[in-house]
């Protein structure tokens, strides 16, 4: 839900990203790398991975 989050706060302030399934699927994208990244440690306040570190993940991908 954060990385979800993080990438809607980065749209614009109308929210219509929510009608463009590009805008939606990136984001759903972000947010399962947020997720997936975040599962390989133990805690999860503590160890929720910065944003480069998603985007370097996804960037492998």
């Amino acid at each position: 839900m954060a990385g979800f989050l993080r990438v809607h706060a980065e749209e614009e302030v109308n929210h219509t990203w929510v009608l463009d399934d590009d805008s939606a699927r990136e984001a759903g994208r972000f947010a399962a790398a947020t997720a997936a990244l975040n599962c390989t440690t133990t805690g999860a306040r503590d160890t929720l991975p910065s944003e480069s570190d998603v985007r370097a993940f996804l960037n492998d991908q």
